[in-house]
């Protein structure tokens, strides 16, 4: 699954800052949308 997400990075012709891999990528950057940077931080240990 990530070999696919750096080849579609590498060929778009506008790359995003962030992709999502991997089985937990998408309920945790939903959380970080939600809880904002601060909260997300001290929920995951950062």
């Amino acid at each position: 699954m990530s070999g696919v997400t750096i080849v579609r990075a590498v060929a778009a012709n506008r790359p995003r800052t962030r992709y999502a891999a991997g089985a937990r990528a998408k309920p945790l950057l939903a959380m970080r949308r939600v809880l904002g940077d601060r909260l997300f931080d001290r929920c995951s240990g950062a």
